[in-house]
This record gives structure tokens, C-alpha cells and sequence, in this order.
């Protein structure tokens, strides 16, 4: 839920995507999806 919130507080600033969920490992903050 805060994750949800904090994703739609920056996509209404207008930002990239700064939060991206790492399957079995939790949250990673970087400009680009890992991949």
C-alpha cells in the first residue's frame, strides 16, 4: 500500500518510474526496470 502511494505521488509530479518491484527480493529505486 505506501509502495502504491509513494508510485502515485511521483507519477502525478510528473516523474519516471522510480520504484520497481524485484520479484523474491522487494523494492529497487533506479530510472530504468531491471532487467
Amino acid at each position: 500500500v505506501h509502495v502504491g502511494n509513494l508510485r502515485k505521488k511521483l507519477r502525478d509530479r510528473g516523474g519516471d518510474p522510480l520504484i520497481h518491484t524485484v520479484r523474491g527480493v522487494g523494492y529497487v529505486f533506479q530510472k530504468e526496470a531491471p532487467g
